[in-house]
């Protein structure tokens, strides 16, 4: 947010947007603090403003589902009406059901035959491949026997299955006794602890909402249309209704503006993208500032960190982290996966992209689909229940064809992928959220440009000090980039007192081929020489400096306490001890050259 900030500011203008050392606040400076209350500012209208969104995407999700369960409804009073109405009629008939399930016991023993067969002529490679070819194909189509004959088992079960329901007074009562799950199981986790054994399996029933939410609510359609008979005339209006929605579900609802992102991104804009007008000591938020028209100086150059969430994507360099890293920038988008093009093209294939909504792709930090954070159990129920700070992005790659053009809308064919996490780097639009989501310093990006000097200002939630966003950059940074990172953590340890020694550290970096560099890692602390005013907040608020992160409405105290704080750190960055006499014209290469002197081994 602070970058998107910065880079608001016209040309020339980014050394006032913090005001001169002698001046009591920038006016940019007072416009943050006034709004750091960014989210809820307004009173009544925007509380009533975020419960119409939130009720407005809960009707989303049913407009996106509905034609799908109707479709459902549809085609099994049309292919069982008469199993529903004759006791003594079933469909499909059992002997299909057996015959399946024997044919995939058959092909199971088929699987073991040429297993064995495939040991026993190792010794001939050409007759081991063909071998493992069919053995595959078997595998396949033992996968699809088993699932047919799932569905044809339960197609026998459901007329039983809906008069059960009828007799527990219809399946609309059982369908909402379900919706309420949520709500109940919520509830009882919380009050119960999620550290304790039930708390944490009535979290784990979270799973099963979603599927058991859509069967619940398929069955109610399917009642109203077979004990329920109506005339033909009805039967064709709701078929058209069905077409009618799923038009509408596939190429009219933009789920990207169905989210709460827009309301999230409107707020960023007001309260980060500013400028200052002619008129002296007012600003006015920039809405709309394109990322290909940023500042052309040469620095600094914003880089704003994503991450592309791809768990369908079957790339072995992703190793199991369901994402990789997007970047935004002046000049190019992309990643590694899914390739960078000119910022330009992006913008013309989204009208809707530019530096606020860059900015609040990279803080998206509640989604579905999550990078390494997802967690699959509440995977469907965040998507049905439209907390989607994400946004679905049009890519370049395939500008002019014809699928391409309908497959890249973000409707209902991309909600079905975040529902069921099928998300790969081959759709025509990418999904994207919190960079935090698979690298959260937003480092990554500078080891791969081989920056001799990097400052990682690391302020995450991290009250115990265990440094997971260090050591997981150094992580990805060994295995993906071969960049060796071996950081000195001793003093910014917490002692009894909660307190560390330090609040930065400084560590090598050596690059591949014998390249160096020196990264300055600087922890949100408290080491006990912090004003008084620190101290008392601190004393009223032990969690701080590491209060939730999902806290985004600040109190004026607050925001001052995390400003003076980081004035503080800062000022310790450039004390005597460390760095001699200096003034405002040092160099950076000969500040980070005094500061090894002191810091380093």
């Amino acid at each position: 947010f602070i970058g998107s900030f910065i880079s608001s500011g016209k040309e020339g203008e980014m050394e006032r947007l913090f005001g001169e050392e002698a001046e009591l606040e920038s006016p940019a400076l007072r416009h943050l603090r006034n709004h750091s209350k960014y989210l809820i500012e307004g009173g009544a209208m925007t509380f009533a403003r975020m419960i119409g969104l939130v009720l407005f995407g809960i009707v989303a999700s049913v407009l996106l589902l509905t034609p799908l369960l109707l479709s459902g409804a549809l085609l099994t009073n049309y292919c069982c009406a008469r199993a529903f109405t004759n006791a003594g009629s079933v469909f499909p008939p059992s002997w299909v059901t057996i015959g399946l399930l024997g044919f995939t016991v058959f092909l199971v023993f088929l699987l073991i035959v040429f297993n064995r067969v495939q040991r026993m002529l190792t010794d001939d490679l050409n007759r081991s491949l063909s071998t493992n070819k069919l053995q595959s194909g078997i595998e396949t189509t033992a996968v699809i026997s088993l699932c047919v004959s799932a569905l044809s088992f339960l197609l026998e079960l459901l007329p039983h299955l809906l008069r059960l329901m009828n007799g527990l007074r219809g399946p609309g009562r059982v369908f909402l006794v379900v919706a309420t799950l949520p709500v109940i199981l919520g509830v009882a986790g919380l009050w119960i602890g999620a550290e304790r054994l039930a708390g944490r399996l009535l979290f784990d029933l979270f799973i099963l909402i979603g599927p058991v939410l859509l069967l619940t609510g398929y069955l109610w359609l399917t009642n109203h249309f077979v004990f329920k008979p109506s005339t033909l005339s009805v039967q064709l209006l709701v078929l058209g209704l069905t077409v009618a929605l799923l038009f509408f579900a596939i190429f009219v609802l933009d789920i990207n503006y169905a989210s709460p992102h827009r309301y999230y991104r409107s707020r960023l804009c007001r309260s980060y993208l500013v400028e200052e007008k002619d008129t002296p000591g007012t600003v006015e938020s920039r809405d709309r500032l394109s990322l290909s028209a940023l500042d052309q100086q040469t620095a600094p150059y914003h880089l704003i960190n994503c991450a592309v969430n791809v768990p369908a994507s079957k790339n072995p360099d992703l190793r199991g982290r369901s994402s990789d890293l997007f970047l935004f920038s002046r000049n190019y988008c992309g990643s590694r996966l899914t390739g960078y093009y000119p910022t330009g093209d992006w913008e013309s294939q989204d009208g809707h992209l530019d530096l606020g909504t860059a900015m609040a792709i990279s803080g998206a930090a509640a989604a579905p689909n999550m990078g390494t954070l997802t967690s699959p159990r509440y995977t469907f129920l965040l998507a049905v229940l439209n907390i989607r700070l994400g946004y679905w992005l049009r890519s370049p790659r395939e500008t002019g064809r014809m699928l391409s053009a309908l497959l890249g809308f973000p409707g209902l064919f991309y909600y079905f992928l975040e529902l069921t996490r099928r998300m790969s780097e081959k759709t025509p639009s990418l999904n994207l959220s919190d960079g935090g989501h698979i690298e959260n310093l937003g480092v990554y990006e500078l080891l791969r440009r081989r920056c001799k000097y990097i400052i990682a200002i690391d302020g995450e939630a991290d009250p115990e000090h265990t440094f997971g966003g260090l050591i997981n950059l150094t992580r990805m940074a060994r295995i993906d980039l071969g960049v060796e990172i071996r950081p000195s953590l001793a003093e910014l340890r917490l002692d009894e007192k909660r307190l560390t020694k330090s609040h930065f550290s400084l560590s090598k970096i050596d690059y591949p081929k014998g390249g160096k560099g020196l990264l300055l890692y600087i922890k949100s602390s408290m080491t006990g020489n912090e004003e008084e005013f620190l101290k008392k907040f601190r004393a009223d608020n032990p969690a701080f400096p590491h209060q939730s992160t999902a806290d985004q409405i600040f109190s004026e105290e607050q925001f001052e306490a995390y400003r003076a704080l980081g004035e503080h750190i800062g000022h310790d960055l450039f004390k005597k001890g460390l760095v001699g006499d200096w003034d405002q014209t040092i160099a950076v290469e000969a500040w980070f050259r005094s500061l090894a002197e002191k810091l380093l081994d």
